[in-house]
């Protein structure tokens, strides 16, 4: 079934949410993306590469080591981290990504209640394996001489998390009586 991804009514581009669905509450797809949604793809994916950098900084060993164990709150990223430029990115980065207001719509239009949307580049996180996963998925991915040539796949992936039940690995809440 094909579904369309928009922006204060602007068309950003169309899956079909068509990868295996593991969870009930989570799908997934390769995501096509219009021609304003590929101007507005920055926006879409910024948020990645933001919390990749942010990430890079709270595995720095001297931070770790020189950040005080009694000032975090449970929850809250770390105070040296919240200085950081690359804080600033992510908080900048997901709130311009909340101001686009994304809805998912179905094939007849009609506005799907979703609690998130995720867009993914596969550039981006093709660039954090390591250069021998990289050779690895490059040889996966490029056909025999004798196969016939593969289509590219396409760049963009689409993550839909929908209302209700939590995730499996998530305790269940506790019964009362």
């Amino acid at each position: 079934m094909p579904y369309t991804l928009w922006s204060r009514g602007r068309l950003l581009g169309e899956t079909d949410l068509g990868f295996a669905e593991m969870n009930p509450n989570h799908r997934m797809g390769w995501f096509r993306p219009s021609p304003l949604g590929e101007v507005l793809m920055p926006i879409l994916v910024g948020p990645g590469p933001a919390m990749k950098a942010v990430g890079r900084l709270m595995r720095d060993p001297v931070r770790s080591v020189m950040r005080p164990n009694d000032s975090e709150t449970p929850g809250d990223w770390p105070a040296d981290i919240r200085t950081t430029t690359e804080y600033a990115d992510l908080v900048s980065s997901v709130d311009e990504l909340a101001s686009m207001e994304l809805q998912l719509r179905d094939a007849n239009g009609m506005i799907i209640v979703v609690e998130h949307v995720g867009v993914d580049d596969m550039e981006f996180k093709k660039s954090l394996l390591s250069k021998r996963e990289r050779k690895r998925w490059d040889r996966l991915s490029t056909p025999e001489p004798w196969e016939p040539p593969l289509d590219p796949l396409p760049r963009y992936q689409i993550q839909v998390f929908f209302p209700g039940q939590e995730l499996a690995d998530e305790p269940d809440p506790p019964v009362p009586g």
